[in-house]
């Protein structure tokens, strides 16, 4: 048995590769031993982080997306007993949710023994009604067994409901009507202008945040600004459904 981990939002530059980098490290600091996979077809951004290892997949043929390359995707996951973590990009967005479905690959899945864990961001801002809607209709067309990790990131907006800042993404109907399904919302922290700078600095260098509070290049605040970040978003994930089993094993 195994944890399938997609981070997935068909809404481009909202923190899908950020999220999926901070699954991974978090599991790697863990003790956890994970298998990435990038399969975004334009970035490849997660796969630039070394201490990763991620795998990319290679999904474009004569410049297109080719659905059936995910076959090999499919096998690996089949095949697992490990915690997988997958990023994909927005431009195959469309193309990897339509393949799961039309193959029935959650099925598969499933009775292999997986469980399986869709990460999908609500970001603040612009791009709050795209993701939301990409949300709702993951929510109404997958299977009742997959599992939602919401991932609220605020850093260009606030997300509100109904345009009320008093009211957050839990008090919206998207949330009610699937609260059985959303297994844990997981706010990232709104940095303060200091510690984006910090974070950026960290993704620029293409280390994850662990590296950087060990790395010489960062000063003694930088440092202790990116600790507190990871510290909020770790306790958060400790206590998110999805990872007890696996940090159970490992304790």
């Amino acid at each position: 048995m195994a944890t399938i981990n997609i981070v997935i939002q068909g809404k481009g530059g909202v923190g899908k590769t950020f999220t999926s980098i901070m699954i991974a490290q978090y599991l790697q600091d863990k003790g956890v031993d994970s298998t990435n996979i990038d399969t975004d077809p334009v970035n490849n951004s997660f796969s630039a982080y070394g201490s990763l290892s991620a795998q990319p997949l290679k999904i474009i043929e004569n410049n297109a997306i080719k659905p059936k390359a995910f076959d090999e995707l499919m096998e690996l996951l089949i095949e697992t007993n490990k915690t997988v973590v997958i990023d994909n990009g927005a431009s195959s967005f469309l193309p990897l949710v339509s393949y799961l479905l039309e193959n029935e690959c959650f099925e598969i899945l499933k009775d292999s023994g997986h469980i399986i864990n869709i990460h999908s961001i609500i970001a603040g801002g612009q791009a709050l009604a795209d993701t939301m809607v990409n949300l709702d209709q993951m929510l109404q067309h997958l299977p009742p067994y997959v599992n939602f990790i919401v991932w609220l990131n605020e850093k260009d907006g606030d997300i509100a409901h109904n345009s009320d800042p008093n009211l957050g993404f839990e008090k919206s109907t998207i949330y009610t009507k699937n609260k059985a399904r959303i297994k844990s919302v997981i706010h990232l922290p709104k940095p303060s202008q200091d510690q984006l700078l910090d974070l950026r600095k960290a993704l620029s260098l293409k280390i994850t945040l662990s590296e950087a509070i060990a790395s010489a290049d960062f000063k003694v605040m930088e440092k202790q600004r990116i600790k507190l970040y990871q510290r909020n978003v770790y306790q958060q994930l400790d206590n998110a459904i999805i990872f007890e089993s696996e940090i159970q094993e490992k304790a």
